[in-house]
């Protein structure tokens, strides 16, 4: 199915990141100029995220440019999801929503950048 031929809601985003892993993604896509790429890669991700197992809370959205040295404005998109366990991330990884989202935009993507984390703050 075309991004064109159906819509999906934009899912809730919890603004308080929650849990005790994160996993923040970094997306670049093969052809960053194409908005009917854009448009089919943001669809994928909204079904994907829209019941999302396993999840605390996440955030989806596109690189903010800077002129600053210190930030990296090459990537397209970051997705950044919180677990409330080490255990719970393995989980998502391993899911088939996950697993099909990833073929579903193989083609869109030309690399992703992963880095997970645990709180710190304990």
């Amino acid at each position: 199915m075309r991004a064109e031929e159906s819509t999906c809601a934009a899912p809730r985003i919890n603004p308080e990141m929650t849990g005790d892993s994160v996993h923040s993604v970094f997306i670049w896509l093969v052809d960053r100029e194409s908005k009917e790429g854009r448009a089919a890669f943001e669809w994928a991700m909204k079904k994907f995220i829209k019941d999302l197992p396993y999840a605390q809370s996440f955030h989806f959205g596109r690189v903010i440019a800077s002129e600053r040295e210190v930030v990296d404005s090459s990537y397209d998109y970051s997705f950044i999801v919180s677990f409330n366990s080490e255990e719970d991330m393995r989980r998502y990884e391993t899911d088939p929503a996950h697993k099909t989202f990833l073929t579903e935009t193989k083609e869109l993507i030309d690399h992703i950048v992963i880095y997970d984390s645990r709180d710190s703050m304990e």
